[in-house]
Order: C-alpha cells, then structure tokens, then sequence
C-alpha cells in the first residue's frame, strides 16, 4: 500500500452560484437605473478568502474575538488595492472617495480605516436576472466544465434543488445533455416535491433519459435507503473506476493491519 501522505482524485466540486468566501469589489444598484454596478471599473475580479486562525479586520461594527482556522462569518471587507490598476480604482471625474472613523459596539479598539476596496460576496442569487455574464472567467468557466462533465456521466443525481422556473440556466442545461444523450443517461431526483421537479425538467427531456428514478424524500431518507445498497453499489463502482477499486484495497490493507496489531 502506498504510504503516501497526498492521495490525487478526480473528483470535482464545482460550485456553479458562487459561494460566500468569494470575494469580489462590492456591487449595487444605480438609484437612476436601477441596474447592478460595480463600484469600481474592475468589477470582476475575484478574490478567495481561504483561512484565518489571527483576528483580522472584519465589518465595522462586527468584531469578536476567537478565530477558528477557517473562519467564514465575517470575511475581509476590502480587497487589496494593489491588486488594482490606480485608474481601475480611482473616483469618476467630479466624485470624491471619503471615509469615516467609527467604534463598533463589540470592539475594544477603535477599528482602524482600512485601506482598500470595498468587498461582498459572489453569490448568484435565485433571482430572475441572474449575474451570471458579469463574472464570465470564472462563474461561466465553471459551467463549462460542468456541461463537460455532465456530457461524460451516465449518471445524474439532483438532491434537494427544486429546478426554479426562474433557473433557466440550469434547466436548459439538463435538458441539453439529456437532448444529445438520448437514453444514455440515468437520471435521479430526491426531494419531497420531486414529482413537480420532473414536470419543471419536462416530460419531452424526461424520456430522453435512460431511466428516470423519483425519490420522494429528505436528504437523509435517500442516504438510509443508498446504505442498504451500498455493498452492491461499490462492488459496481470497483469493477467500473480503478480509483474506487484501490480505495477498497487500502481500507482493506488498512484492516488487515488493524487486526494484527
């Protein structure tokens, strides 16, 4: 057995809608306009906050003492200015950038004016109007490695995602895949409502499935119910990916070992 510390794997995770350690410079809405605008010319930049176990700045207002190694409540409110082009973040002809000082309630200092550009998360958020071409290298990157994935899979699970009407991207996207792998494709839906999920898809793109299974239940339901099948579902995956087959013979490398301690 491999006594390597680093184990590879070709798993992915890809996080289609954003996540809240994403940071990008802060956005709002023109009061004119009404549409998003960045507060600054380069506005789709994206900055990821990783870990902190020292305090750091937070929102005024919002300091607390006791930093865990990942700590995602109060992520950093400015981005680096350096980080920047100078005319990518100074004031518009005619406008002024001004700061004020403030205590914040649970400080025990006064917080310090920091230097830099204001942040906020990047979230896609389940709305009508969805962001998704503001952020173009990294959000519609991540989509395109998903719809590559997809292609590849013979196999699709949707947990717990209602397939909004509003979610058109998504959707299309589903039924897309299912277009070009006609009955190549096992599809399966857990939720509660997982009946309206399947008419949201379309019962046109539902037979472009291979099969199609419904599972009305929580999450943790489904889980009770893929533990009765799990000795048949590795046994499956061992004789299908060589990766699932060597995980097995380390865990059983590593029991064999247990028992002759």
């Amino acid at each position: 057995m491999d006594s390597s510390s680093t184990i590879t794997s070709n798993w992915k995770l890809l996080k289609l809608h954003g996540s809240t350690n994403w940071l990008v410079p802060y956005t709002g809405i023109h009061p004119e306009t009404l549409q998003i605008q960045g507060i600054i010319t380069e506005s789709d930049k994206v900055f990821l906050f990783w870990q902190a176990s020292l305090p750091y700045e937070t929102h005024r207002g919002r300091w607390r003492g006791g930093y865990g190694p990942t700590c995602y409540g109060y992520y950093p409110p400015h981005l680096p200015s350096d980080s920047f082009s100078k005319k990518g973040i100074s004031a518009k002809p005619g406008h002024k950038i001004m700061t004020f000082s403030h205590k914040g309630i649970f400080a025990p200092f006064d917080e310090p004016s920091i230097q830099g550009i204001p942040s906020s998360p990047l979230l896609i958020t389940p709305v009508r109007q969805k962001r998704y071409n503001d952020y173009t290298g990294t959000i519609q990157h991540l989509w395109n490695i998903a719809e590559k994935a997809l292609i590849d899979t013979d196999r699709i699970v949707a947990i717990g995602y209602s397939f909004p009407s509003t979610d058109t991207k998504i959707i299309n996207l589903l039924r897309e895949i299912l277009s070009k792998r006609k009955k190549q494709t096992e599809l399966v839906i857990v939720d509660p409502c997982a009946e309206s999920i399947s008419g949201r898809i379309g019962k046109k793109y539902i037979e472009m499935a291979k099969s199609v299974s419904i599972y009305k239940y929580t999450f943790e339901k489904y889980i009770d119910i893929l533990w009765e099948e799990v000795p048949q579902l590795v046994t499956e995956a061992a004789e299908k990916e060589k990766e699932v087959k060597e995980w097995i013979q380390r865990l059983q490398a590593l029991q064999s070992w247990s028992r002759g301690i």
